[in-house]
């Protein structure tokens, strides 16, 4: 079943003051393919005309037991060639690092497309030996879901620049379902009907798919104005419908995202990467924009794809050993049986001409 992402600016102070009126851009990229097992949530979040708040939050309907937060996605981003201009659609013309307060300003060859930015990467998770971080909490106990918190003092903002950090919440197979549903044709194997189809229905700020506990901070909507939501697929997912036409569609540079996609160094990232830059995916675009403010956000799209598994093919065979196994079995039994008859009637034959010998002797 769908549930709703939730986000909002905590305790919030509007203003007459156009200059001081807080504007809010949302960008979420999907990373769902199947074949490689990849299916992550990466959300960055960008900020203008910053005013007065405390904290930028979030609400993840994800389990909070098992949650893989990972705050490393806008270092890797700030490093690699070619990563701000691609997420940023604009070519960078500087990138200036600040280390000790942890950011990066970066300005844009088309200064009129785009703003700069002052990119924040240090967006460490609290603990007991790291206060002053991201707050990472459960939200309920009933619920499985958790609020992320991260607190103004981690951002040393700029009137000249935007606001802007990113990070990545890997999702297990039950944190997908809050996306994502999968509808798998029944006796398959028999009816040689193997396509799946997925319905994807991504939500934010939805009300009546969030706890009661969340929904009390939703009441001010004027500072969020842009949410781009990025959905990459397969090639081979089929792309069926959706609640309105994307914006746009292209084909996503394997070895420039492979960078984005695997931001670990251990072996098996290395081979999954290598393995990644010989497939092919897709990237949709959809976004909404109201300069009054967003209330809440929804996108809803099918795929479908012919998907034969490993296990299907070990019961295909299987079937087809066990099927051989039966029918020898079974022509070995028929053919005994015909044996059988055969000698018995020759014996029958046999017995009928030795009485007749005896007769003629009498």
């Amino acid at each position: 079943m769908a549930r709703s992402l939730a986000f909002w600016l905590e305790n919030f102070c509007p203003t007459d003051n156009e200059n001081e009126k807080t504007e809010a851009e949302l960008h979420f990229n999907y990373w769902s393919l199947k074949e490689e097992k990849i299916n992550y949530l990466d959300i960055g979040v960008r900020l203008s005309k910053i005013g007065q708040f405390d904290s930028i939050n979030f609400y993840l309907p994800f389990d909070f037991n098992s949650l893989k937060y990972e705050p490393e996605l806008g270092k890797t981003v700030c490093t690699s060639d070619g990563l701000i201009s691609a997420i940023f659609n604009c070519p960078e013309s500087n990138i200036k690092p600040n280390r000790e307060n942890g950011f990066y300003d970066i300005d844009f060859s088309l200064s009129k497309k785009e703003q700069p930015i002052r990119f924040f990467t240090r967006l460490l998770a609290e603990n007991d030996n790291s206060p002053g971080g991201v707050k990472i909490t459960p939200q309920d106990e009933k619920d499985k879901g958790c609020i992320l918190k991260f607190p103004r003092n981690l951002f040393v903002f700029d009137d000249n620049r935007d606001g802007y950090f990113r990070f990545r919440i890997g999702l297990s197979n039950e944190d997908e379902k809050s996306i994502t549903t999968i509808d798998k044709p029944n006796w398959s194997i028999v009816t040689n009907h193997f396509v799946e189809s997925e319905i994807i229905d991504f939500r934010v700020n939805e009300s009546r798919n969030l706890p009661d506990k969340v929904k009390i901070f939703l009441t001010d909507k004027r500072y969020l104005k842009k949410i781009h939501f990025f959905l990459i697929r397969d090639m081979y997912s089929e792309y069926k419908m959706s609640h309105a036409a994307y914006f746009r569609c292209r084909i996503l540079e394997s070895d420039l995202w492979g960078k984005y996609l695997f931001i670990n160094g251990n072996e098996q990232t290395q081979k999954q990467k290598q393995k990644q830059k010989q497939k092919q995916m897709l990237i949709y675009h959809w976004k909404g924009q109201n300069n009054e403010g967003i209330d809440h956000f929804s996108a809803f799209a099918k795929f479908s794809g012919r998907k034969i598994h490993f296990k299907q093919i070990t019961l295909v065979l299987l079937f087809i050993l066990v099927l051989g196994v039966l029918s020898g079995l079974l022509s070995n039994y028929i053919w005994k049986k015909l044996e059988t008859h055969v000698v018995s009637s020759e014996q029958t034959h046999d017995s009928s001409l030795d009485v007749q010998k005896i007769r003629n002797i009498i």
